[in-house]
């Protein structure tokens, strides 16, 4: 506690020494000192309320909790001088009237082996506790002319202050959906650090054998959780369950949850992790040399049931490097828009050049030797930096006989007619809408 705030109690205290600590029969006076900001005429009619026993450390008045009689109540202007005291009658009420409008906090004083209760608990202002614990001070409010102001209440209570815990688990989020599902087992070892949301550090604790953390007997107040990332870790996604104890709290961006408020005797065991090993690509394994069709590399885009061995052959250019016209192919969704046509369109003939070009340097990617498509694929890149699908509609007959021509010798490059020849185990019966391997009405 500063010396200035010990000042203040100590005049506040003399004060109310010297205009006597008892209340007089009337219930509404009040012990008044001069205040310069009058000259207005707007009055304030009344200010109050109570200082109340709160027997459950809730910081809400119930029924059956009693007033605190004899205790002294400043009214302060904003910059903590004494406007006026007064004293709680038998029922723990005090009042201020007749006070020029503006802006004012109070300072409520407690009992010896007393504390103040939380404050601001429940959602009704007229039964909650007003004063900061630390030291009995509200906040500066601002009093209107004919207002009367009957919310600002203040709870003390005797014994050790209430307490109140958090926890709950770091897990393995297998399939990084950030859901805690069957089967997915905490994570041991995990730093976790408690802070106030003032970014004071509070406590901290590593997670046990089954992923669980927890923090017990906290002071009451604002808290955020900071979990630190084990490496090569990733966190999962935030708030992805209606159930929040089923969720992952932390933000991925920072590694802290949102703030919580505990109240007294409250155990928040909500605040969870999920974090998952991002899986390494998979490694290709060249074919030694052999080749594969569109439909073989669509169906190992990521989206099928088969694993993605395109995304580790990325990016592709379909086109001269720089080409105004040229296509980058940067990732799978692009590579399976193209190999199924079903953007570009079936029945474009730079759309099926587009696919068979791919096949090819996905092929390339992987071993195939590419020789004996080598100036095909050549004159394919040097017409695509400079045409795109759009152009189909208004290129001449020479010209779609060209690329129909280049479509037809990849794709049987692709299918192993020429070349090196198609991968053991590969055949066009097996594949699904082999139509798509650059077949179809080219008009």
């Amino acid at each position: 506690m500063n010396r200035s705030f010990l000042g203040l109690i100590a005049v506040v205290v003399a004060l109310v020494t010297v205009i006597g600590c008892q209340r007089q029969p009337n219930p509404t006076a009040s012990s008044g000192l001069s205040n310069d900001n009058d000259a207005s005429g707007l009055l304030v009619t009344s200010i109050g309320d109570r200082i109340w026993n709160d027997l459950n450390q809730n910081g809400i008045q119930d029924a059956g909790e009693p007033g605190m009689r004899g205790l002294p109540v400043a009214l302060l202007n904003c910059q903590n001088m004494p406007v006026k005291i007064d004293t709680t009658d038998t029922l723990g009420n005090y009042s201020f009237t007749d006070i020029p409008a503006g802006q004012y906090k109070l300072l409520f004083m407690k009992p010896a082996n007393y504390s103040f209760t939380a404050n601001d608990q429940g959602s009704n202002d007229s039964l909650d506790s007003d004063p900061l614990p630390g030291n009995g001070f509200t906040v500066c409010v601002t009093f209107a002319d004919g207002e009367t102001n009957l919310t600002l209440d203040a709870g003390v209570f005797t014994g050790p202050p209430p307490k109140a815990s958090l926890g709950d688990l770091v897990f393995n989020d297998l399939d990084s959906n950030g859901v805690q599902e069957a089967g997915e087992p905490g994570v041991s070892g995990v730093v976790v650090n408690l802070f106030t949301c003032a970014d004071v550090p509070a406590r901290s604790d590593t997670t046990d054998s089954f992923g669980f953390y927890f923090f017990d007997q906290l002071l009451l107040g604002s808290y955020k959780v900071q979990f630190v990332l084990p490496d090569s870790w990733k966190y999962s996604p935030q708030d992805a369950a209606v159930n929040d104890s089923l969720d992952s709290d932390v933000d991925p961006l920072t590694g802290f949850t949102a703030c919580t408020d505990l109240v007294a005797s409250e155990s928040d065991n909500t605040l969870d992790a999920g974090v998952y090993l991002p899986q390494p690509p998979p490694i290709i394994i060249p074919d030694s040399g052999c080749t594969h069709t569109v439909c073989y590399w669509k169906n190992r885009t990521g989206f099928g049931c088969q694993p993605d061995s395109v995304t580790p052959l990325l990016p592709i250019t379909l086109g001269s490097d720089g080409g105004a016209k040229s296509v980058v192919v940067s990732d799978s969704q692009i590579a399976f828009d193209i190999l199924s046509l079903t953007y570009y369109g079936k029945c474009n003939g730079i759309a099926m050049l587009y696919a068979q070009l791919l096949a090819a340097k996905l092929n390339f990617a992987s071993g195939a030797d590419p020789s004996a498509v080598t100036e095909v694929v050549a004159d394919a890149d040097a017409f695509l930096a400079d045409h795109d699908y759009l152009d189909w509609s208004i290129l001449g007959e020479d010209e779609r006989q060209l690329v129909l021509g280049w479509q037809c010798q990849l794709g049987k490059y692709n299918q192993g007619e020429i070349g090196p020849g198609q991968c053991a185990g590969e055949s066009d019966s097996a594949e699904e809408h082999e139509d798509d391997d650059g077949g179809g009405d080219n008009d």
